[in-house]
């Protein structure tokens, strides 16, 4: 991929994950590095959302189910 190319694509991201990227991979930042770096508490990084991840679950043993 043409460096330009890949350059647009990474401005185009949204900003927290540009940022996880440009440390991550640019910076080669570990992870618990790059935690520090931009310091996200747990509660965000890991954000539980009952009702809509049961839907989700239940959505992909359907699938599975089905064989799709």
């Amino acid at each position: 991929m043409p460096r330009r190319m890949l350059e647009k694509l990474i401005d185009a991201l949204p900003d927290d994950y540009r940022a996880v990227f440009v440390l991550r991979v640019l910076e080669e930042l570990t992870v618990e590095e790059t935690t520090a770096a931009l310091g996200p508490s747990l509660e965000e990084a890991f954000a539980f959302d009952g009702e809509r991840c049961d839907r989700i679950v239940a959505k992909v043993l359907e699938r599975i189910a089905a064989g799709t």
